[in-house]
């Protein structure tokens, strides 16, 4: 899976701990009282990948273990070649 969306997804999972320990009923939420909630961290989630550089983006992925960085692609071959 993408680097960047499993990080989303493990932040996510945190955020709602984090409310459901805060006694707040999730279930309970209009559509946009769910999405206030998250608001704040969804910002600063995205605060924090939108500022990444090419170097940031090359250790992120080297934390986990992908390293690939570039952003040429690889072409396979066809039967024709």
């Amino acid at each position: 899976m993408n680097d960047g969306i499993t990080a989303c997804i493990d932040v996510l999972r945190s955020v709602l701990t984090h409310l459901d320990q805060k006694n707040k009923k999730l279930l309970h939420l209009d559509s946009d009282d769910l999405v206030s909630s998250f608001k704040p961290y969804t910002a600063a989630l995205h605060r924090y990948f939108g500022g990444m550089s090419f170097e940031d983006r090359k250790r992120f992925r080297e934390l986990r273990g992908n390293p690939g960085t570039d952003d040429s692609h690889q072409t396979l071959p066809t039967s024709n070649s």
